[in-house]
């Protein structure tokens, strides 16, 4: 099978967990976040060519009690990758991640959008265009699970109040659409009133077309983020 190098990794046309070494080294990391007491793996396995691992999270409540929540980590086939905008766009609009992705291994909390958990029982951690949780492996793990269990706190008060803590991200096209309208302003010459139209009428952009801004260029050379990311709340949109 070919083979080629992306970044320091080798991908082998399929998922990384091809490579035993890469494998070795996530357990070797999760072995260090066991030994600073932050997750208690059970077990770990390949799965369709993905590596899945099964442990616990916890956290002392205010009263002293522990809460502990039994997780499932899944890593995706892009693991450790630096996905080009468009790749990424094409994959996060499939309802794919390239993150890894963190479930309610006992389905102990009822999904809700208010509530932080998908339908799927995946934990929501973050919105993936923001990227506040590593994509480098070596920091991948230790922020996911820091993640989580920063969620497994608020999920707690929020079964007690029915509200979530402290800020939270819109989900699905609206915060796709927020977000292209955020990187439409920085960029200017009105491209957030191009975003907004063309979102509130589902055209979708054409990336060969010249650019909303002005420039000529097509915008798929040009403002490429900003209609990709106007593209993507269109296509949730449709979905929702």
């Amino acid at each position: 099978m070919r083979s080629r190098i992306v970044g320091q990794l080798q991908d082998f046309g399929r998922p990384w967990t091809a490579s035993q070494n890469l494998v070795s080294e996530e357990r070797t990391r999760i072995r260090e976040l066991e030994h600073k007491g932050l997750f208690e793996q059970e077990s770990d396995s390949i799965v369709d060519g993905r590596f899945t691992v099964i442990g616990k999270i916890s956290h002392r409540s205010c009263h002293g009690g522990l809460e502990t929540l039994r997780v499932r980590l899944e890593y995706p086939s892009t693991y450790g990758q630096r996905l080009p905008f468009g790749r990424k766009m094409h994959l996060l609009s499939s309802g794919s991640t390239d993150a890894i992705a963190v479930f309610d291994h006992d389905l102990v909390y009822v999904p809700s959008s208010d509530g932080h958990l998908f339908q799927n029982h995946q934990l929501c951690l973050e919105y993936p265009w923001r990227e506040e949780i590593s994509r480098d492996p070596s920091l991948a793990a230790a922020e996911t699970i820091g993640a989580a269990t920063m969620w497994l706190l608020k999920r707690g008060i929020f079964e007690r109040t029915s509200q979530w803590p402290g800020p939270a991200e819109k989900h699905g096209h609206v915060a796709c659409g927020d977000l292209a309208f955020e990187e439409a302003k920085k960029a200017g010459v009105d491209l957030d009133v191009w975003a907004r139209i063309s979102i509130d009428s589902g055209i979708l952009p054409q990336f060969a077309n010249p650019c909303p801004c002005g420039s000529k260029s097509p915008l798929g050379n040009c403002h490429q983020r900003v209609g990709g990311l106007v593209a993507l709340a269109i296509v949730l949109n449709r979905r929702s």
